[in-house]
């Protein structure tokens, strides 16, 4: 399994990486961000969560990855 320090490099390196993605890129990187979504919930699952503070700042870099993969619609 997985542990923290390496999911949360993992989350901070395809974060970066959706920030400055564009077009076909970031479509490639959307089912990254959803594999590391399902990393993440399973080590919630599992019961070793000791800091609940670093988890919320995990869930807030994985909402800011899904946002930067949005496409900017400008109207």
């Amino acid at each position: 399994m997985t542990t923290y320090k390496e999911l949360e490099q993992k989350i901070d390196n395809t974060v970066v990486l959706s920030s400055v993605c564009r077009g076909e890129w970031c479509r490639l990187l959307e089912p990254e961000m959803d594999k590391l979504d399902y990393e993440f919930h399973d080590y919630l699952k599992s019961g070793e969560v000791n800091e609940p503070f670093c988890l919320v700042a995990i869930s807030k870099r994985m909402r800011q990855g899904y946002r930067n993969l949005s496409s900017d619609i400008l109207v």
